[in-house]
C-alpha cells in the first residue's frame, strides 16, 4: 500500500518499508528498501542508523544466500565510509579489509585496491604504522600495475602521512602535495581534504 499510495515520493517511506519487508521475510525488497535506507541515513549524517541498516542489509542477504556482488561492495563501502566519519577506527580497518576481500574474489581489482588503501588509512588511525606502510604498499603496486590513480591517491597520502609522523619531512612533502593532486583528479576529496 506505501509503494502505491506514495509512489511519486516514495523515498520518503525507505525506512517502513525496509522494516515491514525485513518483518514479512521478503528478503529480496527488505534488502533492496535496507540499502536505500542506509544510503539516506548516510547522506543525512545519522550515521548510527546507517551502520543498522548496513548491517541488516547482511542479514537479509545471509538469507537469501548469494546476490550480486555490488550489492556486498555497497554494504562494506559503506560501513566503512560511515565508521570513517564516526573516527571508529578499528570498524574502519575491518569493513575496508571484507570490502577487499569481497572485491578481491569478485576480480574487481580496482575496488580492491581502493579498499587497500581504506585499510591502510584505517592503520595510521590505530597507530599500526608498519602495518599502515606494508598495506599501503600493496595498494601502491596493484596502483602501478593497473595504473590506476584512485588507488595511487590513497597509497601516496598513507605513506606520506607516515613519513610526516616519522619525521621523515622531505619525501612527506613530495607525496602529500602529489596525494592532493591525485586525489582532486580522480574525485576523493576525503584525502584532498585530510592533506591540506
Amino acid at each position: 500500500a506505501i509503494e502505491t499510495l506514495y509512489a511519486d515520493r516514495i523515498e520518503e517511506h525507505y525506512e517502513a518499508l525496509a522494516h515491514h519487508y525485513y518483518e514479512g521475510q521478503d528478503w529480496e525488497k527488505a534488502l533492496d528498501y535496507l540499502m536505500k535506507a542506509a544510503q539516506k541515513a548516510v547522506a543525512a549524517y545519522a550515521n548510527q542508523d546507517a551502520l543498522a541498516y548496513y548491517d541488516r542489509a547482511l542479514l537479509a542477504r545471509d538469507r537469501l544466500g548469494d546476490v550480486p556482488v555490488e550489492i556486498l561492495i555497497g554494504i562494506y563501502g559503506g560501513k566503512a565510509g560511515v565508521s570513517l566519519t564516526i573516527n571508529e577506527w578499528a570498524d574502519v580497518v575491518a569493513n575496508y579489509s571484507r570490502l577487499r576481500e569481497v572485491a578481491r574474489a569478485a576480480g574487481n581489482r580496482p575496488v580492491e585496491g581502493l579498499a587497500l588503501g581504506g585499510v591502510a588509512f584505517g592503520y595510521v588511525w590505530t597507530h599500526e604504522f608498519d602495518l599502515a606502510e606494508a598495506t599501503a604498499q600493496e595498494a601502491m603496486a596493484l596502483a602501478d600495475e593497473l595504473k590506476d590513480d584512485a588507488i595511487r591517491a590513497g597509497a601516496v597520502f598513507v605513506l606520506g602521512w607516515l613519513d610526516g609522523l616519522r619525521g621523515d619531512l622531505r619525501p612527506c612533502e613530495e607525496r602529500v602535495p602529489q596525494a592532493i593532486r591525485l586525489s582532486r583528479e580522480t574525485g576523493q576529496p576525503a584525502y584532498e581534504l585530510l592533506g591540506r
